[in-house]
């Protein structure tokens, strides 16, 4: 159910494809369309970020450290 219900928060919430904070060189971004990254994050080199299968939203403030996958 997690899934389903992530799409329908993305949904329900308006979250659109939006890259804002700074994303260093190195990360890397699968499913791009479906990830919201908040003013204010910092994703670290060497993260991936996976939303093939569903959205992944950061909210405003987050930080990824290096060799971490979401």
């Amino acid at each position: 159910m997690n899934a389903t219900t992530l799409s329908e928060d993305w949904e329900f919430r308006g979250f659109s494809q939006t890259l804002q904070g700074c994303i260093m060189g190195g990360v890397h971004l699968l499913g791009r369309d479906q990830i919201h990254v908040g003013k204010g994050c910092k994703i670290y080199p060497c993260v991936v970020i996976d939303a093939e299968a569903g959205p992944v939203v950061l909210e405003e403030g987050v930080t990824v450290m290096p060799h971490s996958f979401i």
